[in-house]
């Protein structure tokens, strides 16, 4: 899905409140978005908004290569409610090669 080179390309992982915000947010300004998420509704809800969207588990590594997670070079990490699947889903992206990874934090902690 994404052309090389081209930096207005976001995959964002997690779409509930913030998640669906910002890949709205994103697409709004011209960004080419996939959405992804392991709810189907929220997929849904979303789909017709952006660009693509697909309903996976997003600490599983194979199922990421499945969607091409690494044709884009920055990666949203909007998963809030569980720290373990955000940082699982984070190692992931970083075992693929995603050079730039943005995670959301709830708390300081959670940041460094």
């Amino acid at each position: 899905m994404p052309r090389n080179n081209v930096t207005n390309e976001f995959a964002v992982i997690g779409l509930g409140r913030f998640g669906s915000s910002l890949a709205r947010t994103l697409v709004s300004r011209g960004a080419i978005v996939l959405g992804i998420d392991r709810s189907p509704e929220l997929v849904q809800e979303l789909a017709d908004e952006l660009t693509q969207a697909a309903v996976l588990d997003s600490t599983n590594e194979a199922a990421l290569r499945e969607v091409d997670i690494t044709s884009f070079k920055t990666v949203i990490v909007a998963i809030g409610s569980n720290f373990e699947a955000n940082l699982l889903t984070t190692v992931a992206l970083r075992e693929l090669g995603i050079p730039n990874i943005i995670c959301k934090a709830l708390n300081i902690r959670q940041r460094d």
